[in-house]
Formats: C-alpha cells, sequence, structure tokens
C-alpha cells in the first residue's frame, strides 16, 4: 500500500479515478483485447499527429531557410553525396538499401513545429497502482519537414490523455508518451515488445550481442534515474523478444515503479545488453515526470508554469537518407574496434528536425534532456539572454541558478524557466549548441547544422512575467559524473 498523498496529489490523480479505471481488472498474462480500450495499433482510428495542445496559434516564422525544396532527391549545389557501407543489419538477414545521404544543410530549419509529447494514461487501477500497458512497435514518424519523406522509426504505443481536454486515444510516437506519476504513488507498467521484424540499424560486431539474435529484436525498458533494484528496472538481461523468447535474467512481463523519491525528471529507454545505444538512436526513449505536492501547490499558485507552459525536450542527434531513414552505419576501423561515439549530423527535439516553437511572451518551464548517445550540448539563447535552471537529475536545486549556458552530457537533464515576458513581438530567438563533439578536445559543432537545435518565436502579446522565489529544501547529495558512453 502506498503513504498517505497530500490534498494537492489527491487532486491530481483524481481525475484518473472514471468508472472504466475502476472497473478495469488487471490480468499481467491476460490479452489486450481483455481490455475495456484495445490497445494495439488497429483498436482505434489511426489517430492524427500529436500536436501541442492549447499552443499559441499564432503563424509559423517565415525565414529564409524555410523555403522547401524543389527536388528533395537532389543534393544541395556544392555538396557531394555520400553513401553508406552495406553493413549486416541486427536481427533478420535483410541486406540493407544503399541510398545517398541526406545533406543536413538541404533541411530547412524550423519549419517543423515542436510537438509535446501526450500524457500516458492508465488503464487500470489495483492496490494503490496506477496500471499502463505500453506497446514497443515500429511505424512511421515525420520527422523531417513535410515535403520529405516521412522516417521508419521505433517508439512507445498506448493510452494517452489530451491535457486539455483529458479525453483519451491510441497514441504512438518517439518520444514516447510522457508518464505523470506522484511521489508516494506507484505505477505499475506492462511492456509489450511487438518488434517482429529486422533491426533498423547495422551492426557494430565488436559490441557484445550486437549480432547474437537471429529473429525477432530483444527489448528490455529501464526507467533511468529511478530509486529501485536494478534487477526490477530493466535489468540489460531482462529482454524478451516479440516471439516469446527471453533473456538469462527475464522474469515478469510487467514492472512496478515505488516512486518513492524526491520529485524530478526521469526518462525511460531501452536498456538490452549490446543494443541500447541503437535501439534509443532508432526511437525508444520518452519522459516520466514525477511530481510531488510541494510541486503542485506551486503551480497551483502560479510559482511554476503547468499545462501548455511546461515543456519536456528531448535534444537527440541523428543522419539521414534521402528516403528519410535513419543512418546508424558505423563501424570500428579495425576488427574487435568499437566505435564509441556515433554523431548524427542533424538535430532533432521531441521527435522533430529543427523544430520551431511559437511561445507567449510570459515564462515557460522546459524539462531538458540529451538523449544522443555520444554528443554533448552547450546550449545558450542566440540573444544572449539569461535562464533560470531550478532542477537537475535528482530533482529540484536547493536555490535557483541564473547562467546563460547550460552544458548536457548524454542521458543529463535540467529543469529550467526560460522569460520571454521582456521580448520584444516577433523576435525569432534559436537555442544553440556550442560544445565540441566528442566531448572535449574534438571538432566544433558546425553553426549550420549541429549548432542550432530550435528556434522560439514569439508573436504579439502583453508580458506576463513569473520568477520563482523559493524552492524545497534538499537533503545533501554527493553525486558522480562519469563520461559514459551507450553499450
Amino acid at each position: 500500500m502506498s503513504q498517505a498523498l497530500s490534498e494537492e496529489e489527491k487532486q491530481y490523480v483524481q481525475r484518473f479515478d472514471t468508472p472504466e479505471i475502476r472497473d478495469f481488472n488487471f490480468a499481467p498474462d491476460s490479452a489486450n483485447s481483455a481490455m475495456p480500450f484495445q490497445t494495439g495499433p488497429g483498436a482505434l482510428p489511426e489517430p492524427a499527429p500529436v500536436s501541442n495542445a492549447g499552443e499559441p496559434t499564432a503563424g509559423a516564422p517565415v525565414a529564409a531557410s524555410a523555403v522547401q525544396p524543389e527536388n528533395p532527391e537532389s543534393p544541395a549545389a556544392g555538396h557531394t553525396a555520400e553513401t553508406i557501407p552495406d553493413v549486416t543489419p541486427i536481427g533478420l538477414t535483410q541486406p540493407p538499401v544503399s541510398a545517398e545521404l541526406l545533406d543536413p544543410t538541404f533541411i530547412p530549419k524550423f519549419v517543423n513545429q515542436l510537438v509535446k509529447p501526450p500524457v500516458c494514461h492508465p488503464v487500470s487501477c489495483v492496490d494503490d497502482e496506477y496500471v499502463y500497458a505500453i506497446d514497443i512497435i515500429q511505424f512511421k514518424q515525420q520527422i523531417l519537414p513535410e515535403g520529405f519523406p516521412e522516417t521508419t522509426v521505433w517508439g512507445y504505443g498506448g493510452n494517452v490523455m489530451d491535457e486539455e481536454t483529458y479525453l483519451f486515444r491510441y497514441d504512438k510516437s518517439t518520444p514516447g508518451a510522457t508518464f505523470e506519476a506522484v511521489r508516494n504513488m506507484p505505477v505499475r507498467i506492462r511492456w509489450t515488445n511487438k518488434l517482429d521484424g529486422p533491426h533498423l540499424m547495422t551492426a557494430d560486431p565488436a559490441y557484445h550481442q550486437e549480432n547474437a539474435h537471429e529473429g525477432s529484436v530483444p527489448a528490455v525498458t529501464h526507467l533511468h534515474g529511478a530509486r529501485i533494484s536494478q534487477a526490477l528496472n530493466g535489468n540489460p538481461d531482462a529482454w524478451i523478444t516479440s516471439d516469446g523468447r527471453t533473456g538469462p535474467a527475464y522474469g515478469m512481463p510487467f514492472c512496478t515503479y515505488p516512486n518513492t523519491q524526491d520529485a524530478a525528471a526521469l526518462w525511460y529507454h531501452d536498456n538490452t545488453r549490446g543494443f541500447s545505444r541503437a535501439n534509443i538512436y532508432a526511437g525508444l526513449a520518452g519522459f516520466y515526470l514525477l511530481r510531488s505536492g510541494v510541486e503542485f501547490g506551486w503551480q497551483r499558485d502560479g510559482i511554476l508554469p503547468r499545462g501548455r507552459y511546461e515543456i519536456p525536450l528531448m535534444i537527440q542527434d541523428r543522419s539521414f537518407k534521402k528516403d528519410g531513414s535513419l543512418v546508424f552505419a558505423r563501424v570500428g576501423e579495425k576488427p574487435f574496434r568499437k566505435n564509441t561515439a556515433f554523431l548524427g549530423d542533424s538535430i532533432t527535439v521531441n521527435g522533430k528536425v529543427w523544430p520551431n516553437l511559437n511561445v507567449e511572451r510570459r515564462q515557460y518551464r522546459f524539462r531538458l534532456l540529451n538523449g544522443s548517445g555520444a554528443r554533448v550540448y552547450n546550449l545558450r539563447m542566440s540573444n544572449g539572454m539569461a535562464f533560470t535552471q531550478i532542477g537537475a537529475d535528482n530533482g529540484f536545486l536547493h536555490e535557483p541558478r541564473t547562467a546563460e549556458s547550460l552544458r548536457l552530457a548524454p542521458g543529463e537533464s535540467a529543469d529550467i524557466l526560460i522569460d520571454f515576458s521582456g521580448i520584444e513581438p516577433a523576435a525569432q530567438i534559436i537555442l544553440t549548441n556550442d560544445a565540441r563533439s566528442p566531448f572535449p578536445g574534438n571538432d566544433a559543432s558546425d553553426p549550420e547544422t549541429t549548432g542550432q537545435i530550435m528556434q522560439f518565436t514569439v508573436p504579439v502579446g502583453a508580458p506576463e512575467p513569473v520568477k520563482p522565489e523559493r524552492l524545497p529544501p534538499l537533503p545533501c547529495r554527493v553525486t558522480r559524473d562519469r563520461n559514459g558512453q551507450w553499450s
């Protein structure tokens, strides 16, 4: 049984207290068809692409880079197309399609509008635990701007809720939908692997097990930053395939997360031994926001932005072929020498390449995450404006910190506030990156490509400044930072 909830936490979870959820009988080994609303593809009409619910409707900016190419199949003038070497793909034997690389300078910037990931909706409540059913599946998503081909990705599918209307539907996306959890209220998630084809990426034979599986792709999900035993939280050997094969540490098809730690922005991702870097690159990652009564109170009192003014931002680097497919064809230069760092030449935020976000003249809360495998980011605003950092990996800081730059290593997160109330209407501000990659002593970011992350456009509107003056007291902690790589 969970610990007693505060009044703010009770109010938050009441919106899930519906007859459909209360009456649903969760059976861990039952088929999806036993659910009151089926969670598989085809159970509901195909959803439209998820938009940022309630986002200001000001027109998208018109920039020189926003002009669509007349022929996306041709490289930009002055650039020579490269080809991808033939490398055996992970999983089923299937020769990769040889296609020309898409020159990143040929991709229009800030044409895509930023997408805010939807919120996961539970299917049941059993013994004070909200239960979710999540599919790990393959699908196509429009990552490049309209006019370019869709990209085949892996991601997560399940029931999601619109944060404005509280209506739910089945949706699939990468990043996956955001879990909204409450401190001291356990969550149980059933992860179902439905990846029944070959791996989307190519294998590096120097890595343990990358070429070990003939058949469906293994997957296991890990909640990064959760205070829970590794044996119960996506052990690398606890994988399962869509045809039922399991790893040596596999136990049950679901995992229970106690949520007893401080409020923080966690994230979930694939953790399969030998596959995690490729599986995450293919799209298997998403946010898990753990909240507390103190945080709910701050949102209620207007100290912290909420709803459409609180936006998770997952930053990742990727490379594309002209057919829209992802590129991950990099192997070690010599046998048994690992290629430890793959660096994409294009930047995506929430599954959109170089997006734009129309913002009101007020304060926003951004939950930043570096979801790249090797690239380090040093983020700045192009107009030099400062922002306020209020949290990091383990939750809230002891007090707000004003800064003009923010460095994020792979897997690292930050909770920041940006106040646009003093910005002139119609201004366009670019979130930039000037970190070297691999960090710290290598090539500088390209100002035309990897040196740009996304754009903020400030339409006409009255300013609404908000500034937090306090943060909850936190115990002192000793943290360990290390320059790690995905396996």
